[in-house]
């Protein structure tokens, strides 16, 4: 078989093929609506999950180095708290 023939036949192979592929996707055939915000919501949470790891890792390590450095976390005493909605409850 040529070459030419094998990637005839493969182009028409996939392109029977993929139609058929795509019926299981809810979300690109419509399907459920339930099942479908079901699968966006989840693909949204896996795709969010290394931001929400990194800014964990990247913020422990932010606070390591502020501390290292002799730089206290921000402290806030409870008159400061008190004063703050004293102010917000007056406006």
């Amino acid at each position: 078989m040529s070459r030419w023939r094998f990637l005839m036949w493969s182009v028409a192979v996939f392109a029977v093929a993929l139609p058929t592929s795509a019926w299981p996707c809810a979300v690109c055939w419509g399907g459920d609506e339930a099942l479908s915000r079901g699968l966006n919501a989840s693909v949204f949470f896996m795709m969010s999950m290394p931001f929400v790891v990194g800014g964990s890792i990247l913020g422990a390590f932010y606070v390591a180095h502020q501390r290292a450095r002799g730089q206290k976390w921000p402290y806030v005493s409870l008159q400061q708290v008190q004063a703050w909605f004293r102010k917000e409850d007056q406006a």
